[in-house]
């Protein structure tokens, strides 16, 4: 009743990724109400909770509401639920069902990623073509200042 992908998988994560092994957060698949939707809704108001105020830049964006918050929650609901460690997701090649949870490979989601094990849009794993404009990176370094709608709707959820 979930569908993920690997996005990424590099010894220069720090540089480039939020995690060694990092998650896709713009394509997945999950059935209405799916308890790791809500532990990630619950998640990102704690982080909104933690950062708010705080200046933006893309390593926040990455660990607030990106792909480290997102792989995080995953990992950490696999870990609880099934007693599975990210690092038995580590050079996957084909999908791997874990519980009902089904994991994808690089190739899956990002075909065109040759140094992580991709081949290319012919690759049988091959599913996304994502464009990686990174729109999102363009916004200046501002602070975030929470609105009062905003703020309610997060200090509801505590």
């Amino acid at each position: 009743s979930f569908i993920i992908a690997v996005e990424a998988e590099s010894p220069l994560w720090r540089t480039y990724y939020a995690r060694p092994l990092q998650l896709c957060q713009w394509t997945f698949a999950a059935a209405p109400q799916h308890p790791l939707m809500k532990r990630m809704i619950d998640n990102v108001a704690k982080q909104t909770r933690k950062f708010i105020g705080s200046p933006l830049n893309n390593l926040l964006v990455l660990d607030w509401t990106g792909p480290g918050l997102w792989t995080d929650t995953i990992l950490d609901y696999i870990n609880e639920t099934y007693h599975i460690e990210w690092s038995s997701l580590t050079k996957l090649q084909h999908g791997r069902l874990i519980g009902y949870i089904y994991f994808l490979p690089i190739a899956a989601f990002d075909p065109r990623a040759y140094h992580m094990g991709a081949k290319g849009r012919n690759d049988p794993e091959a599913r996304v073509w994502h464009h990686f404009h990174g729109s999102w990176k363009t916004f200046s370094s501002t602070t975030l200042r929470a609105n009062s709608t905003f703020a309610n709707i997060v200090n509801q959820t505590k």
